[in-house]
């Protein structure tokens, strides 16, 4: 699993951190360089639906046509060690 971040100004992602299928770390900066980082890559890759240079480029998620408006929420109940609570379901 490779986890990745954007921060502000970037123009490529940042590599957090790479695990194997042990769940063990393995160096981020040896094999950081086999991903596309871009945000073009980056938003084909992993959403599927978006150029993440629009999102760059709009700095911020308000129009409900664009496909990550388009996540819901619900409230479920959820029993867990004979204690009811509630729980957010992103669908």
């Amino acid at each position: 699993m490779v986890t990745l971040g954007f921060l502000p100004g970037d123009e490529q992602a940042r590599v957090f951190s790479i695990r194997d299928q042990d769940g063990r770390l393995v160096d981020a900066q040896r094999w950081g360089g086999l991903f596309d980082l871009s945000l073009d890559g980056s938003g084909d890759r992993y959403t599927g639906a978006c150029d993440l240079v629009e999102v760059a480029r709009l700095g911020h998620f308000t129009d409900p046509s664009r496909p990550w408006e388009e996540l819901g929420f619900d409230l479920q109940r959820r029993v867990t060690a004979n204690e009811e609570s509630e729980v957010l379901v992103m669908n």
